[in-house]
């Protein structure tokens, strides 16, 4: 396309589409990336790291929309990864103490390790090292409730792992970095 001086409305018109769809392409861009920094970089450093079958990792993800991109997790437990939950809130049922259980199997906490034969007594010995988990998870032992129990906690009064809060500060730069690569793409 070829502008006259004479046209300088034209060519704003021209350039201001062209810098809206690179920037746009550049949010979503930042976005998979960001996705990627997750994965790859946050959730490794983590000390335990929350990968026992891998759901919450594998369930960050990005997706495009109007205004951008939205970052986000839909693992049913990332809530509790994210912000961690107090004892108090740890409400011991059946569907935690089969999930727990089976934990302790995938893990070899019980019995000959995992893959190992799955019989009545390993069943009885995992649930009931479910229940002990479940139990300290809640803040129930010997001596009463203890406050520093319930999943994910910390050292620190908010709990959690926050990687959401961590990508989010790596998240200014590498918006910068993507939009800029558009930008210069889009005006060649």
């Amino acid at each position: 396309m070829i502008f006259r001086i004479d046209q300088s409305g034209a060519l704003k018109a021209h350039l201001s589409g062209k810098i809206g769809r690179a920037v746009s392409d550049g949010v979503l861009s930042a976005g998979m990336r960001l996705v990627q920094v997750i994965k790859g970089e946050l959730i490794p450093a983590e000390d335990p790291q929350p990968v026992d079958q891998k759901t919450y990792r594998d369930a960050w993800q990005c997706a495009a929309t109007t205004g951008g991109a939205d970052v986000f997790n839909d693992a049913p437990h990332a809530v509790v990864i994210e912000y961690g939950a107090r004892a108090e809130k740890i409400k011991i049922g059946a569907k935690m103490i089969q999930a727990l259980a089976e934990w302790v199997v995938r893990k070899g906490l019980v019995g000959g390790g995992p893959g190992s034969h799955q019989s009545r007594a390993l069943e009885d010995e995992a649930q009931s090292m479910a229940w002990a988990i479940a139990k300290s998870m809640a803040g129930f032992g010997e001596h009463g409730r203890y406050p520093r129990h319930g999943i994910f906690n910390r050292d620190d009064e908010r709990g959690g792992l926050r990687i959401a809060e961590k990508a989010g500060a790596r998240l200014p730069a590498i918006l910068k970095e993507e939009i800029a690569v558009e930008i210069r793409s889009a005006l060649g």
